[in-house]
């Protein structure tokens, strides 16, 4: 079964984008994040002008950390204190 690494990127590239704009991330971790993505893009160039097997194994393995990085990175930011959670329905809401 082929996979699409240039779907699974943009659609990994659209979850940065949403987070940024959700969570408000410093400076500095939005831009690890974007050079963590933008060497995600490389190893899928290498991966596509790469001919020997096992260079395409160890670099769809990279791709797959890489990957798995970035998506706990939007973790960690989604349970940072500087996103604004949703408050629940306070009292002063509330029906009488």
């Amino acid at each position: 079964m082929a996979r699409d690494l240039e779907n699974e990127a943009k659609a990994l590239r659209r979850d940065l984008e949403v987070s940024f704009k959700i969570a408000k991330p410093t400076y500095q971790f939005k831009a690890t994040m974007i050079l963590a993505y933008v060497q995600l893009l490389v190893n899928i160039e290498l991966f596509k002008n790469s001919q020997d097997p096992k260079e395409r194994r160890r670099l769809i393995n990279e791709f797959e950390k890489q990957k798995e990085s970035i998506h706990k990175g939007i973790r960690m930011l989604f349970e940072s204190p500087r996103v604004q959670k949703p408050d629940p329905i306070s009292p002063s809401r509330a029906l009488p």
